[in-house]
């Protein structure tokens, strides 16, 4: 059987009269109104789930715990992006062939070319170093070892 809206008010204020409510400004009542909405109007659940965990949240708690806890999770999906980054590059096996001043740079070609950067020994997209084919050659220009003549 369905409960009528007089026994359904009769009961919260049962449920009530053990609660310690203190008085409150219009300010502070107000500050109260916009903390709920804020933290009902979040879309993301996980944020909202951790600023309910809180025994007491303000206002300006909320705020804050809200920007930290969005930061961590734009921190968290390019850490994710960058796993699969790493991932993706380390499944690519492409061969290394060198002549005279131009290359091909293998492995970690998936991660620099997200990253647009560049090796400063070859050109090429970045790598780790010790995969550069600049790494062993001597250019005729400067006779220094360990780049190419195009990144001098």
């Amino acid at each position: 059987m369905d409960e009528s809206v007089d026994q359904y008010l009769q009961a919260l204020n049962k449920l009530t009269k053990n609660c310690e409510f203190q008085a409150v400004t219009a300010t502070q009542a107000r500050n109260n109104y916009v903390r709920d909405a804020f933290i009902n109007g979040i879309s993301s659940n996980h944020i909202r789930q951790r600023l309910l965990e809180n025994k007491k949240l303000d206002l300006s708690m909320a705020y804050d715990q809200a920007l930290t806890l969005e930061m961590a999770q734009k921190q968290l999906t390019s850490y994710t992006l960058q796993n699969s980054l790493n991932a993706a590059a380390s499944t690519v096996h492409t061969k290394v062939t060198e002549s005279d001043d131009q290359s091909e740079c293998g492995e970690g070609r998936t991660i620099a070319a997200a990253s647009g950067q560049k090796c400063f020994f070859c050109g090429n997209l970045k790598h780790d170093r010790f995969r550069c084919p600049a790494r062993i050659s001597v250019v005729k220009n400067c006779n220094k070892k360990g780049h190419f003549a195009r990144v001098s």
